[in-house]
């Protein structure tokens, strides 16, 4: 069962993640994620919680993902 509205990410080229800091979230959002986006996609997470090695433990799309954190 896909999350709501998680259908619009089929068209993206860059996709930015910022759900709350949990790593089981982060991963199964990331699962399905990988059902729907483009190969070429790249995913960032709004993270200053987890490194990019734990966040991609569980990812089809590791080479793909990098770290992208605002302070305001």
């Amino acid at each position: 069962m896909l999350l709501p509205g998680l259908e619009a990410v089929r068209a993206a080229d860059f996709i930015i993640e910022a759900i709350p800091e949990v790593i089981e979230l982060k991963w199964n959002l990331y699962q399905e994620l990988a059902l729907l986006i483009k190969s070429e996609a790249i995913i960032a997470s709004d993270t200053s919680t987890y490194s990019i090695s734990r966040l991609v433990g569980k990812t089809s799309f590791a080479e793909r993902m990098i770290i992208t954190h605002s302070f305001l």
